[in-house]
């Protein structure tokens, strides 16, 4: 599945606030009440994940960037490998 996140860059590098935007479960089929939680565990894993990323902002003054200049839009996406075991790329 992908998870497409909005992050809100720190400053400092930081991530200051981050939300999944959209999601979806990719060739996965299944009835809308089946999928669902999975996209809630996968969206709730990537804000997780993203909370702890670290940024190096290439600006002279960082502090004078707008929110919107920090604003990053990342897709997650999630994939099973042959064992079985969740992979994030």
């Amino acid at each position: 599945g992908v998870v497409l996140l909005n992050v809100l860059v720190s400053p400092d590098g930081s991530v200051e606030d981050v939300a999944a935007v959209q999601s979806s479960l990719l060739d996965v089929k299944g009835r809308a009440w089946q999928l669902e939680p999975g996209r809630v565990i996968l969206e709730r894993n990537a804000v997780a994940n993203a909370r702890r990323w670290k940024f190096r902002i290439d600006a002279a003054d960082a502090q004078a960037l707008s929110a919107s200049a920090r604003t990053l839009r990342i897709p997650v996406e999630y994939m099973i490998d042959q064992s079985g075991s969740r992979a994030l790329t």
